[in-house]
């Protein structure tokens, strides 16, 4: 049976890490850019992290329009999956 991927818990780590902030105040529905104000160089960053961590390639423009953490997780699950 393959091991179940906790996308969501994935990304959050990688962004809390990059935002130097505890995980455990992300949600789902936190904004990259409203929330944490985000700037391309840092959404790069967590985009190639991500590729890294995960043996998957992310398309930049597709990653840097997602606007939630929640949007992220689905986007790098769809990714991974598919």
């Amino acid at each position: 049976m393959a091991k179940k991927v906790d996308y969501y818990g994935k990304v959050s780590e990688v962004i809390a890490k990059f935002f130097l902030i505890d995980q455990s105040t992300l949600t789902r529905e936190t904004g990259m850019v409203t929330d944490l104000g985000a700037k391309s160089v840092i959404t790069m960053q967590i985009m190639s992290e991500l590729e890294d961590d995960m043996d998957v390639t992310l398309n930049f423009m597709q990653f840097k329009r997602l606007k939630t953490v929640g949007e992220i997780a689905d986007y790098l699950q769809d990714a991974c999956e598919n």
